[in-house]
């Protein structure tokens, strides 16, 4: 009687543990699943779970809010294809098969969507394979954090160091670069390039008459006067102040800097206030041609840097072509 008393005991004390602890995992498992859903409701980020399938399960609140719904339990059993628009859903699809079919992880992969404004913006996703208890996949958990911001502001930081920063002209750096390359070409395909350095005569005088905004505007007026009269593959620059240059092939007729050239001089005398300043601006310009005059876009430069002093010499507002020995001692 006392041993089946004791042993009952035991047992009564055993299953009161096992009681406590179940509460506790039930307490802690509520505590979880209350975490994760004020996770999902107040997260900036969108949160997505989908099947094997494709399909979604779950999503955070902002994620719903971007595809139109109210909450996340109206995207269930929705595919991206449902609710995104065909391009950016077949994107999605492409790179999430690689983590549901393969078991591949995505870590920072870029993908672009649409807000609810219709405005394009872009995204940093993570996507991870969910597994069930016997290691086969079973769907993709993902987290997406919008990083249009970050993009665009990287974006301007190279283009503050590729491109002058006033007229939208390449800047020095980066025509020697482009410029390098373009000779290079020009070599390996037997072509000729002609180089040309442009001066705005007087341009001082703008400055010192009409102030500096006036002479701003005047670069920027002048850079669209080279876009205009050059093509696609030249490459026009603003080396600084009020020099600019453009390379263009020239094939087989030498001439055809020169002619770029007059255009580029007759279009500066059309910009509006070129023609209404009661000041004497010109444009001179010097051409040098490779691999002619030189075989570097250095020594090219040196060449029609000349050619242009000799421009300036004859009158101004005209343009010379670079003579070997006419510039030597």
């Amino acid at each position: 009687m006392d041993s089946n008393t004791d042993i009952s005991a035991e047992n009564i004390v055993r299953l009161e543990a096992e009681l406590q602890q179940a509460k506790a995992e039930i307490k802690a498992l509520r505590d979880s699943q209350r975490d994760w859903w004020a996770l999902l409701e107040n997260t900036t980020d969108f949160i997505y779970i989908k099947d094997e399938k494709h399909r979604f399960t779950c999503t955070s609140r902002v994620f719903a809010s971007l595809t139109g719904y109210e909450n996340w339990h109206s995207l269930v059993g929705k595919t991206d294809f449902d609710v995104f628009p065909h391009e950016h859903a077949s994107r999605y699809f492409q790179y999430e098969m690689l983590v549901i079919a393969e078991g591949k992880s995505l870590l920072n992969h870029e993908e672009p969507y649409y807000s609810i404004e219709g405005e394009l913006r872009w995204v940093s996703s993570s996507k991870q394979p969910v597994l069930d208890d016997s290691g086969n996949i079973v769907g993709l958990v993902g987290i997406s954090k919008d990083i249009t911001d970050v993009k665009r502001y990287k974006a301007k930081i190279e283009g503050m160091a590729k491109y002058d920063q006033l007229t939208g002209a390449y800047n020095r750096y980066t025509f020697q670069d482009l410029g390098a390359q373009m000779l290079a070409a020009a070599k390996r395909q037997n072509q000729s390039v002609a180089l040309l350095f442009i001066d705005l005569d007087n341009f001082k005088q703008v400055n010192d008459c009409y102030g500096h905004d006036s002479g701003d505007r005047l670069l920027v007026d002048f850079t669209n006067v080279l876009r205009s009269c050059t093509r696609e593959a030249d490459i026009i620059a603003r080396l600084g102040g009020d020099e600019f240059v453009a390379l263009t092939y020239t094939g087989q007729h030498s001439c055809d800097g020169n002619r770029l050239a007059e255009r580029i001089i007759h279009a500066f005398h059309q910009i509006p206030f070129v023609r209404q300043a009661e000041l004497n601006i010109s444009c001179s310009v010097g051409i040098a041609s490779f691999p002619d005059d030189a075989s570097s876009l250095t020594e090219l430069l040196s060449c029609a840097d000349n050619a242009m002093y000799d421009a300036k010499r004859r009158g101004k507002g005209r343009c010379a072509n670079f003579l070997v020995g006419s510039f030597q001692g």
